[in-house]
């Protein structure tokens, strides 16, 4: 259990690392094609393409996050409640492909 709890955080993690990696790439204030070309390790791109987004001037820019709330007891019984009586009564293995 404590293997699996460690796998599946550790995908966690490396998803979220991505996701974030890849708002910073699309968020830059360099040359899109550049950074593209620098993360395949292409060190003779030019600085400015004069045709991405950010040569054009329009750097892209992310709306504020909204507000987190974390759901309480009786929002989460409401969300899983029924995928836990459709395990019992249809679908045994649907709540394991479901956390996987």
């Amino acid at each position: 259990a404590d293997e699996l709890h460690n796998l599946f955080e550790k995908k966690e993690h490396s998803e979220l690392a991505r996701l974030q990696a890849l708002l910073g790439f699309f968020t830059s204030s360099s040359c899109l094609s550049h950074e593209l070309a620098r993360y395949f390790a292409d060190q003779a791109a030019p600085t400015h393409c004069g045709h991405c987004s950010v040569c054009r001037g329009e750097v892209a820019e992310l709306p504020p996050l909204p507000g987190r709330t974390l759901p309480n007891e009786q929002g989460l019984r409401a969300w899983c409640d029924p995928l836990v009586a459709l395990c019992h009564t249809r679908h045994p293995r649907i709540l394991t492909r479901f956390l996987c």
